[in-house]
């Protein structure tokens, strides 16, 4: 486990440095076993803090979602606050305007991950990132994001026809 000191040193600056150095905290704390609610609340008040100010797409998007997975916190978990703030961030429509194939599979997998369920986020523009470039992502983006909709259970139904046609497409690939 982290310590108090240890960790409030380490995040005092990200408050001042910004949504970058939020995703790698984040993602970096998950990837050296820390627990979300393990971290002090003070160090959580920073994060959610940070990401208000921060316009969260691409890459860090996806390292806050993904980091907060590997952090094993639990969507229903996290401070209303922080969920409102993470699914209006998904929920724009460049949340992934660079169109890279692992950060949307990683936010989606993130997501399930967390236990979060389709209705409760905004997938429509997660969707619509898949279907602008579905034929540029790997067998296992394919099947990470496959699998995380259906943890985070997605009926087929729920998704747009150019959802399925895309999914379906890269399937065959």
């Amino acid at each position: 486990d982290l310590t108090v000191t240890g960790v409030q040193t380490c995040a005092l600056p990200i408050s001042e440095v910004g949504e970058l150095c939020l995703a790698c905290s984040l993602y970096s704390l998950g990837m050296m076993g820390a627990r979300w609610e393990n971290i002090p609340t003070r160090i959580r008040h920073i994060f959610v803090r940070t990401a208000e100010r921060g316009e969260l797409k691409d890459q860090t998007i996806s390292n806050v979602v993904y980091g907060l997975s590997l952090l094993r916190a639990s969507w229903a978990a996290l401070d209303q606050e922080f969920r409102d703030i993470i699914a209006d961030n998904l929920g724009r429509d460049d949340a992934y305007g660079s169109d890279v194939p692992q950060h949307i599979s990683n936010s989606i997998w993130g997501l399930a991950k967390m236990d979060a369920a389709w209705s409760e986020v905004p997938g429509t523009a997660v969707m619509n990132a898949f279907v602008r470039c579905h034929a540029q992502f790997a067998p296992q983006e394919v099947s990470n994001s496959i699998y995380g909709l259906a943890v985070m259970d997605t009926a087929w139904d729920d998704l747009q026809v150019t959802a399925q046609v895309a999914l379906s497409a890269a399937l065959k690939r």
